[in-house]
């Protein structure tokens, strides 16, 4: 049984709000808009034309980095809302969609594997960390990972990146990878507990 909290509209699996702490949470009703997802504004935008053709009502609420506004600038995120009675059935669609774009992340970068680089900077930090022998290659290490990754999932845009790259966050196993999806760098990689 699901909960409805009012003042977030997100629906909870006791009868308290997970995010704001109300007490005494009422049943859903079929009108009751609910919380989806909040991604990115084109993603939303894209997805709220998909929930449309499927004839899915929404809401899409601007939200992000308020300050932006104090520049006139649009807020990164939309917050998506789809009322109760069509929850399951949106919520169905934007896994397929989420699925479907991790595997062409994923496939992407098998595609462009012979791209990928490291600054002689971050590859002394790395290789320390993953504890990769001085003269074993970072890069065949890598391309190991990700050829055989358990997850791809894109983080969002990065701001210094003047080719319009993402953050691909690249999980195998306890390790993480974080590479720019438009240069190929291999940003990062860390160890995970």
């Amino acid at each position: 049984m699901l909960y409805y909290c009012e003042n977030c509209h997100i629906l909870n699996e006791h009868d308290y709000c997970k995010n704001c702490g109300k007490k005494k949470l009422r049943n859903p009703e079929n009108n009751d808009y609910c919380f989806l997802i909040e991604v990115n504004s084109m993603f939303g935008e894209a997805f709220g034309g998909l929930l449309k053709g499927k004839n899915i009502p929404y809401s899409a609420m601007p939200s992000g980095n308020w300050l932006r506004t104090y520049f006139a600038l649009k807020l990164e995120n939309l917050k998506i809302f789809v009322p109760y009675e069509f929850f399951d059935k949106a919520k169905e669609l934007l896994n397929e969609i989420l699925a479907n774009y991790e595997e062409e992340q994923k496939s992407n970068l098998k595609i462009h594997i012979d791209k990928l680089f490291i600054s002689p900077h971050s590859e002394k930090k790395m290789k320390k960390i993953l504890k990769i022998y001085e003269k074993d290659s970072l890069i065949d290490y890598c391309e190991d990972k990700i050829i055989n990754a358990d997850k791809i999932v894109n983080k969002g845009k990065i701001s210094s990146c003047s080719n319009g790259g993402n953050y691909l966050f690249v999980y195998k196993d306890n390790e993480l990878f974080i590479i720019n999806s438009a240069t190929y760098e291999i940003i990062s990689a860390k160890k995970r507990t």
